[in-house]
């Protein structure tokens, strides 16, 4: 059964009544989990919710709510974080005027996976028991079929039946090919991951490999290759194959979080093997995935990572580090539904901790202690925080007003992830000197910002207005800035440039000018800008940054005369001395954001910071031929070494704002046999007389095949039309009417006719005689 058949009725329907919007976002959400893109996923979902209320229709409320769950607990990993909304779309599925939606078994496998993040073991049975009872609703035909399946093998996996699993998983493999249904790809990565938990790696291998051919990638979503690769890599680093085990590792933080915990078991294997793996990168990689799985409140994996933590740990002789590990790990153990062991390996990791705890001694006097770590890392050539950090701590408790001392304490625990005790450091000596203006105080804004502790900078904000405003202002403008709040940026920037030690500073000029751009106003920004290249070049610095953005500024406001005077500075020459800058400085290709996604054109660059876009969109998307655009100069790609590759080199920029619409309408489209060079030069030509644009799209083995004479393939091409507004769609296929008359075969642009209420039969003629 095809479950999406619904949608894509919907998503037709929507599209022939001109309102795509909805679809068009839900299958953008629906990309970006599929990609593992979790932060386009969450810029996506709070308007993919309000669909629920303003589409009415209950069958897109269940399969938003599905969606919303496999970004939630299959990328993000959350557990009983998510439960009372699993729970909550789980009852809605199943309400009369939505139950007889296909996603509703979806929603069933949300819920048996929620449970399965919380505490996969624990809740294993009841998880078997509502995949066997939701399949007796369905076929083998059904996707739904794989899902459930895949859910239930890994529920006997947490029950330690590989062997069942394995059978009952060969078995639904067998059901689904029975049906007639011959992609079960998904289910063989079940197979092997139960040969690999049976010892049985060559075999594992085999079944991955056509899974891993790039022909059969090469269609498949992001997600789908990490889990694949992934497996691969647990397989050969079981086998101890360590360089390729490493080949095929992907980064943690690049993967959904049911694949994190496979990471955290290859880490294991790879540190068993050779314990050069087990570094402190190592161990704060581990904190960091345990601390996730505890924010997210997936008790199981958190105490699963705790444990290799702790082992690693204390191989490494980090015993402090195993100790904090611990603590977190018994604080997740009453959450667990079943103990199943947990207790007893934390309760005996906890001995051996003891057993190994010793006082810190300082290896020189604390006075010293800077100076020697700095020789002896020179010595190694390598750093180690976590050995270093207890060291440290002792030695700044014995001497909490040494500067260099406190800071590099802080720095070492910070990069260990215990960021409560760098800070408690740190506002320790702040306590002891309230008010000094000292570098300590911004590294304490700078730990506090890190990790989001914005309160306590207000905080420190408030006691610091009275002593040292322009500090207090300044804590509070980068709370501002964290928040994207613009409006309070610029003011409170405003506020300490009012103050007697602020008014001589160049940095809130520069962010005042910055809020400025970003609630374009390009005109406030400019005299801040002016004032801060003064300032700057008074004190004999560096000044190019901001006269980058003057220029910016500048050419958004219209200030030619700015433009060329900061660009004089900059070491440029302009053909022009006065007007516009509207020259020719080459190609360049302009990044646009759009919808949460990312498009691309090319344009001519007219100036330091401006450009005319030359590339017409395609149907449908917004158009931006023509477009004079302000961009921003800091280059996106990298110039190649090699001097002759890089005379072909095209800068990719973002662009920051439109100055000038083009004044053409969405772009049309055009497909068919290739006239011949003669006949599409004189095409352009002509149309480009009646203001238009043509952009060839298609590849240049690109062949139709007329299905009168279908014993010769012939040279096709299709184009985008960019058209200016004023022209109507009746003109448009006038136009074109008349300009391709005398081509040997007829092309079609059957938009053009919908859109102008003409005749689509010719058009739909063309494209069923030519396939296209």
């Amino acid at each position: 059964m095809d479950i999406w058949q619904w949608y894509n009725q919907y998503e037709s329907d929507l599209r022939e009544a001109g309102k795509p919007y909805i679809t068009d976002h839900l299958n953008k959400l629906m990309t970006s989990i599929c990609d593992v893109k979790p932060e386009v996923s969450e810029a996506l979902l709070p308007e993919a919710r309000s669909f629920k209320k303003t589409a009415g229709n209950p069958w897109l409320e269940v399969l938003i709510g599905h969606w919303e769950m496999r970004h939630r607990l299959g990328i993000l990993g959350e557990g009983e974080k998510a439960l009372g909304d699993a729970v909550r779309y789980f009852e809605r599925a199943h309400q009369p005027d939505a139950v007889e939606c296909p996603q509703s078994v979806c929603v069933t496998q949300d819920l048996s996976d929620c449970y399965g993040n919380i505490d996969g073991p624990g809740w294993a049975d009841e998880r078997i028991a509502v995949c066997q009872e939701t399949m007796e609703r369905i076929t083998p035909l059904w996707s739904c079929f794989q899902c459930l399946s895949d859910e239930q093998f890994h529920a006997m996996l947490d029950k330690n039946q590989a062997s069942q699993a394995l059978e009952y998983i060969r078995a639904q493999i067998q059901k689904v090919l029975d049906a007639g249904e011959p992609d079960v790809t998904g289910m063989r990565e079940n197979e092997a991951e139960a040969l690999l938990e049976l010892g049985r790696y060559d075999e594992a291998l085999a079944v991955l490999e056509p899974l891993l051919d790039p022909d059969e990638l090469q269609n498949c979503a992001e997600q789908t290759r990490h889990v694949r690769q992934m497996i691969k890599a647990e397989v050969l680093a079981t086998m101890g194959r360590l360089d390729e085990a490493c080949e095929n590792l992907i980064h943690w933080s690049q993967l959904q979080m049911r694949s994190v915990v496979r990471w955290v078991r290859i880490i294991d294997k790879l540190c068993q093997f050779d314990p050069s793996y087990n570094s402190w990168q190592t161990g704060g990689s581990l904190q960091q995935i345990m601390e996730r799985h505890i924010a997210s409140q997936a008790w199981r994996a958190a105490v699963d990572t705790a444990l290799v933590h702790i082992r690693l740990a204390l191989a490494r002789n980090a015993t402090w580090i195993a100790r904090r590990a611990l603590g977190q790990a018994q604080g997740c153990l009453p959450r667990l539904r079943k103990n199943l062991g947990a207790d007893l390996a934390l309760a005996e990791l906890e001995r051996e901790i003891a057993a190994r705890e010793q006082e810190v001694q300082l290896p020189v006097p604390a006075e010293a202690l800077y100076d020697w770590l700095e020789e002896r890392s020179k010595e190694n050539n390598t750093r180690d925080p976590e050995q270093e950090a207890e060291w440290l701590k002792l030695a700044a408790t014995q001497r909490p007003d040494d500067e260099p001392l406190v800071t590099i304490a802080a720095s070492a625990l910070e990069a260990c992830h215990a960021a409560d005790e760098a800070i408690a450091l740190l506002q320790n000596w702040r306590a002891r000197h309230p008010e000094t203006e000292s570098p300590m105080l911004f590294e304490l804004l700078a730990s506090l910002l890190r990790n989001r502790r914005y309160d306590e900078i207000l905080a420190l904000a408030k006691h610091y207005h009275s002593a040292l405003p322009h500090v207090g202002y300044w804590f509070e403008m980068q709370v501002a800035l964290a928040h994207e709040d613009w409006n309070e940026l610029e003011r409170l920037s405003d506020l300490m440039l009012q103050t007697p030690e602020g008014k001589t500073k160049v940095a809130p000029l520069l962010l005042a000018s910055r809020a400025a751009m970003k609630l374009r106003a390009s005109e406030r920004a400019i005299p801040r800008l002016q004032q801060a290249v003064t300032q700057l070049e008074a004190l004999e610095q560096e000044t190019n940054n901001v006269l980058w953005d003057l220029i910016t500024a500048a050419s958004i406001n219209g200030d030619w005369d700015i433009v060329r005077e900061a660009g004089t500075k900059l070491g440029m020459q302009f053909d022009s001395t006065e007007g516009p800058v509207e020259e020719n400085w080459g190609v360049i290709r302009l990044r646009f954001k759009e919808e949460h996604d990312y498009v691309f054109y090319l344009a001519q660059r007219t100036g330091p910071a401006t450009a005319r876009v030359f590339q017409p969109a395609w149907p449908n998307a917004q158009q931006r031929f023509n477009d004079a655009v302000v961009f921003d100069v800091e280059l996106l790609n990298t110039p190649p070494e090699d001097e002759a590759e890089r005379e072909y080199f095209i800068g990719l920029y973002d662009c920051v704002e439109v100055i000038e619409e083009g004044g053409y309408a969405s772009s049309w489209f055009v497909d068919g046999a290739y006239p011949g060079d003669e006949l599409f030069e004189r095409f352009k030509e002509k149309v480009r007389e009646r203001g238009g644009s043509v952009w060839v799209s298609s590849e240049e083995d690109y062949q139709v095949v007329d299905r009168e004479q279908p014993e010769q393939p012939l040279p096709g091409f299709y184009f985008n039309l960019a058209t200016p507004i004023a022209m109507l769609p009746q003109e448009v296929d006038s136009m074109l009417s008349e300009l391709t008359r005398e081509w040997p075969h007829p092309v079609h642009w059957l938009n053009v006719a919908i859109k102008g209420g003409l005749d689509e039969s010719r058009h739909r003629q063309i494209i069923e005689r030519y396939g296209l």
